[in-house]
């Protein structure tokens, strides 16, 4: 340095300026925009009830409703919090959607640090001015639930689209192996559980008619299945889960394993965001979201035991002018409906959004196939960044699996939004629960969070709008159903009543209602009258029944923790508590869990006869009572226990059946008229068909296979009870069942044996030959014994007998729960002979005899 001249100056240190209020700050930001010349009313009833209630609040919650500016909000909290010398994040869902964070940003005037992408995709310096405090972080949800975060020691961290980001958060614990990209891990996961699961969960995994439900795999009885999928996981071939498998290896024995023909998944109850320093170190945690639903879900989404609820009291909304086809004209007719709409549209511009990749590849392809020109099709990978791959494409269908928030397509951005199927469950545990527990009372409130979520994804201001068509049986039944419809915001319950209304034009007429969604799309006068008609719609509000489930949120968290924790006797104590005051009777499914997870905890710390006490008690709540009898039956295989005789034992899969089948719509009615025509036939496929359609009638799980030696329909159910069928309907009334017939029906008891039984004590099959004649050649004499015999003409009798007393429960059931009906409904299903002492007496009337 040859003088003092060269050398460079230094940079001033300039004082912390502070604010009384964010609002205070807003106006004293130089260089904002003209679009942010003022704050909205919603805004202002956030941000000054926060001053003035909530500034130290550990956990809270913002709502803002769609189009409130509820991006704003969140960055005049973090740069409030910021100038006063602290560290803040603002995390958003993709990159996509933090893109439009910094822009936001960038109109207020507010300094912020791109920290998206990657490590390697990171600037250095970015990451210096976040850390220092001169700039508040703006990333993904990944970029904190990983497990080299680049967050650390956050002052404050605000949580975009809240709700949305549930899974990034499990994810972090979640050992997630699909079967069809990770095949050989799969498979050897799969034989690793194997001895934890019974033969009907195994079936319903494994056969391709099955209906492929989630099965929890019983590894207290089978500690074997945790060491050989320790041994799995640890060994070579599991990079795909090697990152979640470090973050749970060492609690294996405390996470839920749960399988079905889509994948394995391991993981805890609720993530044990309390072990994740970045995350539980916060001094404060918002989470923000256009609509909260309940506080409930959201701890159990981030493992936090007390979250205050902040909404905003003035509200906006666009219009949704909601369709729901289905429950008028089948499946197919909606598919054509929407593809004529599309076809019709100025731009052919659209957004599909389902609660799964398959459900989602299989609404594509169906719609697809009745458009004029084969639509482009886009994924979460292509707007990963940024939303121009679609909003200036034309032809173009956006395809969205589990997304119903964090997606912004304002006006002419998009007016077509499909809905595919119910998100009441959008991940394996959740469908579980669904499933095999019947919460659905439990599960509703999510469900309707995230319908309002879907539908606002194109109505983001109070002049926006959008035609939104639900498709698929689930959300016909969703539709028609007044627990779940009468919790939706008035004007939205109003929407949708007008619309499944409107969509009776279906019925007549496909293109009628198509050529009434495209006007609504085109013709302002058309909106005008349709949108007088809305408001003359009376739609209340109800109150619901989740508080009970609200209530529970914070024990259930602290179950969670002391889980993790492996405080195994307070664990059991906490699940204990819950479940005793899971006293309604809409929850008894629920009720019927936490019995289960309590058994759990009881077992893990070595208490045999709380477990069998939690056991015994679980089972007597009315559903899922056959896999917990089971669970006794192996565990405590000296004790006899007590089924409820109120609720016969083929009452829940029926209930099943017939949801599946459709509470509401043509699809019911469809699938009797094809059952009775096949059962009227003699054409063999046909006609094994209409049996598993009859076996389902009477609630059985139906195995229907073309494999060597099996029998043509085998109907089982939860008791170990199995009908087997040997069909022989092309045979003529002069003819005679030959030694060959006899003998492949005697073997079908084998086959079960092998194949379906549990391997109970109480195993019980019979073999029914079904054929025109009941008469016997000389040579087959010696092979009758234990066989039954039912012409088709009588099984064509029991068929109809079966159907009409299905529609009456269906009609009788429709939009109630099956926790609170099971008692009714069972008592029901004796009266219509559809229990199985009744189906017994039908179908085993007649022994086949030597004549």
């Amino acid at each position: 340095m040859s003088s003092d001249d060269e050398l460079p100056s230094f940079k001033s240190t300039k004082a912390t300026m502070t604010h009384a209020s964010p609002e205070e700050l807003f106006y004293r930001l130089s260089g904002r925009a003209a679009s942010h010349g003022y704050l909205r009313g919603a805004q202002q009833d956030v941000l000054r009830e926060y001053v003035e209630k909530h500034c130290t609040t550990a956990d809270l919650a913002f709502e803002l409703p769609t189009g409130a500016g509820k991006t704003a909000a969140g960055l005049l909290v973090a740069e409030w919090w910021r100038l006063q010398s602290r560290t803040v994040a603002y995390l958003s869902l993709t990159k996509q959607l933090a893109a439009q964070v910094l822009e936001e940003a960038r109109r207020l005037n507010v300094d912020v640090a791109d920290l998206r992408g990657t490590k390697a995709e990171r600037s250095p310096a970015e990451e210096g001015r976040y850390r220092t405090g001169k700039a508040i972080a703006i990333t993904t949800y990944s970029n904190l639930f990983n497990v080299n975060p680049v967050l650390q020691e956050t002052d404050l961290i605000l949580f975009d689209d809240a709700h949305g980001g549930e899974q990034y958060v499990a994810n972090l614990w979640t050992v997630s192996v699909s079967a069809s990209r990770d095949g050989a891990l799969y498979n050897a996961l799969l034989a690793a559980l194997r001895p934890g699961l019974s033969a009907g969960q195994l079936r319903s995994i494994l056969d391709e008619s099955a209906m492929g439900g989630v099965e929890m795999v019983d590894v207290r009885s089978h500690p074997e299945c945790i060491e050989q999928v320790v041994a799995v996981l640890g060994g070579e071939g599991a990079e795909a889960a090697r990152f979640a498998w470090s973050s749970i290896r060492n609690r294996i024995h405390t996470c839920l394993f749960l399988v079905s023909s889509h994948g394995v998944t391991i993981r805890p109850l609720i993530p044990p965001t309390h072990t994740h320093e970045p995350f539980a170190k916060a001094k404060q945690r918002i989470f923000m979201s256009a609509t909260l639903g309940g506080e409930g879900d959201l701890q159990r989404a981030y493992g936090t035991q007390k979250i205050e609820m902040v909404r905003a009291r003035t509200s906006q909304r666009g219009r949704c002018y909601i369709f729901v086809p289905g429950i008028y004209c089948a499946l197919e007719a909606t598919d054509r409906i929407v593809a004529a709409v599309f076809d019709q549209l100025p731009v052919r511009r659209a957004v599909v959004l389902a609660p799964s990749e398959r459900i989602l590849d299989r609404t594509f392809d169906r719609l697809r196939a009745g458009m004029k020109a084969e639509p482009k099709r886009l994924g979460a990978t292509d707007i990963a960044s940024t939303l121009d791959t679609f909003v200036k494409s034309e032809n173009v269908l956006l395809t969205l699996a589990g997304r119903y928030d964090g997606l912004d397509l304002p006006d002419d951005q998009c007016r077509l939004l499909v809905m595919s199927e119910s998100p009441a469950a959008i991940n394996p545990l959740e469908r579980h629960l669904s499933e095999r527990w019947k919460m659905g009372p439990v599960l509703r409130r999510r469900e309707r969070t995230r319908l309002i979520q879907g539908m606002g994804r194109c109505t983001r201001n109070a002049t926006d709008f959008a035609v939104i068509v639900w498709v698929g049986q689930s959300l016909v039944n969703a539709a028609t159903s007044p627990s779940l419809l009468g919790g939706f915001p008035g004007e939205l319950a109003a929407e949708i009543r007008w619309g499944t209304e409107q969509s009776e034009l279906a019925a007549n007429s496909e293109s009628q209602l198509a050529q009434m969604m495209i006007g609504l799309i085109l013709n302002p006068d058309y909106r005008k009258a349709a949108d007088g008609s809305i408001a003359e719609i009376q739609g209340t509000q109800e109150a619901g029944h989740s508080e009970d489930y609200d209530a529970a949120g914070a024990d259930e968290v602290r179950f969670a923790r002391a889980m993790w924790d492996e405080n195994f006797q307070y664990a059991h104590e906490t699940a204990h508590s819950i479940a005793d005051h899971l006293t309604s009777p809409d929850l008894s499914g629920y009720r019927a869990w936490w019995w289960y997870l309590a058994s759990v905890a009881a077992s893990l710390a070595g208490n045999q006869q709380a477990e069998e006490n939690c056991l015994t008690r679980g089972s007597k709540c009315g559903v899922n009572s056959g896999w917990l009898n089971q669970l006794m039956q192996r565990r405590f295989q000296a004790i006899d226990f007590q089924k409820d005789v109120a609720i016969v034992a083929n009452a829940e899969p029926l209930w099943d059946h017939l949801a599946r089948w459709g509470w509401a719509g043509p699809a019911f009615e469809q699938r009797i008229d094809t059952m009775l025509n096949h059962l009227s036939g003699s054409d063999h496929a046909g006609y094994h068909e209409g049996l598993e359609a009859l076996g389902q009638c009477f609630g059985a799980m139906c195995t229907r296979t073309t494999k060597p030696g099996a029998p043509d329909v085998v109907w089982s159910f939860a008791n170990d009870l199995h009908l087997a069928f040997e069909a022989k309907t092309e045979k003529k009334t002069t003819s005679e069942l030959s030694k060959k017939d006899l003998q492949e029906a005697k073997g079908h008891v084998d086959w079960i044996k092998e194949y379906l039984s549990e391997e109970s004590a109480a195993v019980e099959i019979h073999t029914i030959v079904v054929s025109p004649t009941p008469e016997v050649h000389q040579t087959a004499l010696p092979f009758v014994g234990g066989l039954f015999y039912l012409s088709p003409k009588t099984i064509l009798q029991i068929a109809r007998r079966a159907s009409a007393g299905a529609r009456k429960l269906r009609v009788t059931f429709s939009g109630r729960e099956f926790a609170e009906a099971a008692v009714e409904f069972s008592s029901m299903m004796r009266s219509l002979r559809l229990d199985l002492a009744a189906m017994k007496e039908a179908f085993l009337e007649n022994r086949l005899k030597k004549t």
